[in-house]
């Protein structure tokens, strides 16, 4: 067994803040489509509230992804500082099988 005993703390957060924006383009199209749908159907609403709700879901996959990146550097600190006080998490690491070269064989005539 193998064992995790430190997680760089900028890799972790640069790796989460980039599937968190991910997930925030995700959510973006299903929020966008249904905030155009209650903006159209709201023809009482101001247009100032129709461009707040239009920049909101703009920027919003931006925001999961800062969040997702400070949550990231927070928990992976955390994580140094507990598995150095109790240890870090065990893994069986397997070596990589080498790739089989397959040639072809030369045909004698």
């Amino acid at each position: 067994m193998t064992e995790i005993k430190r997680v760089g703390v900028l890799s972790l957060a640069k790796m989460i803040g980039l599937i968190y924006t991910v997930i925030g383009f995700i959510l973006w199209l299903f929020m966008g489509c249904f905030m155009l749908i209650g903006v159209l159907a709201n023809p009482t609403g101001t247009p100032a509230e129709s461009m707040f709700m239009l920049c909101f879901v703009c920027f919003m996959p931006f925001l999961y992804g800062v969040m997702g990146f400070i949550g990231g550097a927070i928990i992976a600190g955390l994580y140094n500082l507990v598995a150095g006080k109790i240890g870090g998490i065990e893994v069986e690491l397997a070596p990589a099988a080498e790739p089989e070269i397959l040639m072809k064989p030369e045909k004698s005539d």
